[in-house]
């Protein structure tokens, strides 16, 4: 892995360990207000990958694309082939793409909604099986990006399709 994403990711977990660990340390985390930064210096351009495709989870209407990548794939419960979306419930079924597809995936909003366990037919991890499924997909060093409210926020709690903090 690129040794200057390995830091950022480093410096991102340790903010998450301070806010974690005292309540106290969130009024001195400042929040982040934008990821353009983070999107520019990782865009399909700045990085030189030429034909480069991204795979937006749980996209809605129309898939986002902050990377700049040439191809662009949404993944949601309803399909529109004309915008490159495919119908799947990722929280039963796999991501609908082949191995090492993407050099991109996001997922906004997404994640809290997929449930770590379910038992119905059977006993299954939704939550692992999707992340083995991201990683399946995402092409040797690709950048995976997901943004979710996280706890202690009340954002976390106020929508009760929310099932995984």
């Amino acid at each position: 892995m690129n040794p200057t994403i390995t830091m950022n990711i480093i410096n991102f977990y340790k903010i998450v360990r301070m806010v974690r660990d005292s309540m106290s340390g969130l009024d001195k985390v400042q929040k982040i207000k934008s990821l353009d930064i983070y999107y520019e210096q990782y865009d399909a351009h700045s990085l030189g990958i030429k034909n480069s495709s991204a795979l937006d989870i749980g996209c809605g209407p129309s898939p986002k694309n902050p990377f700049h990548a040439t191809n662009i794939f949404g993944i949601d419960v309803r399909e529109n082939l004309d915008k490159g979306i495919k119908c799947a419930d990722l929280a039963i079924d796999p991501i609908p793409f082949e191995d090492s597809s993407f050099d991109f995936i996001t997922a906004y909003d997404f994640l809290e909604h997929v449930p770590r366990i379910i038992y119905l037919p059977s006993r299954r991890l939704p939550f692992v099986e999707l992340m083995n499924e991201i990683w399946r997909t995402l092409k040797p060093n690709g950048i995976f990006l997901s943004h979710t409210p996280i706890y202690p926020y009340s954002s976390v709690f106020q929508d009760p399709t929310h099932v995984n903090f």
